[in-house]
């Protein structure tokens, strides 16, 4: 179920010019959303335009919205335009893991640093880290696979992009550091189904 609430990050898409930017929700009511631009995309009265909006242990949800007023610096005021709905669905069945692991993030400063893959599928990992990461950003996953009846290591990359935080619960193993769902740009063969 999609929650919203100010301060929640999202990801804008104009579809026309075929630009995206990162925004921040200022307010979010049932009728009423609004937004303030973080990145160098411009919007106008009557833009039309799809949010990303990431939810937390959840797959990412669209709204397509239009500008119904502009504000001050950059924020706007929109009108969502039909019910949001989930932009995908889990295809493949998660195995649990602990797959020690070294990532480095796409457009930064591609230092490698420390993580545990807590479970993993064809589609995707759910990654343990100790520092927090920006949600829909992209990164380069390297971690050694156990495959067939001898149990060989294979060293495998896998390019992702993180699609939502996990929250672990309060007093678990992994309450204090980080987990972030991750899916893979394309399937991780090594794994049947």
């Amino acid at each position: 179920m999609l929650h919203l609430k100010p301060g929640q990050r999202v990801k804008v898409r104009h579809i026309k010019q075929g630009l995206t930017g990162d925004a921040v929700l200022v307010k979010a009511e049932k009728n009423e959303l609004i937004l303030e631009l973080e990145s160098g995309l411009a919007l106008k009265w009557g833009d039309e335009f799809e949010l990303e909006i990431v939810q937390e242990q959840d797959a990412p949800y669209i709204i397509d919205a239009q500008v119904q007023e502009t504000g001050p610096g950059n924020t706007y005021t929109l009108k969502a335009l039909g019910k949001p709905y989930r932009l995908q669905r889990r295809h493949y069945k998660r195995i649990p893991t602990r797959l020690q692991a070294q990532y480095f993030l796409h457009r930064q400063d591609q230092e490698y640093r420390q993580g545990m893959i807590l479970d993993i599928s064809r589609g995707g990992a759910l990654l343990f880290v100790e520092q927090p990461l920006d949600l829909l950003s992209e990164l380069m996953l390297f971690f050694e696979f156990f495959s067939g009846e001898e149990g060989v290591a294979l060293t495998t990359e896998m390019k992702g992009k993180v699609i939502r935080e996990h929250v672990s619960p309060p007093g678990s193993a992994y309450s204090s550091a980080y987990s972030y769902g991750v899916e893979f740009d394309k399937p991780f063969t090594l794994l049947a189904g």
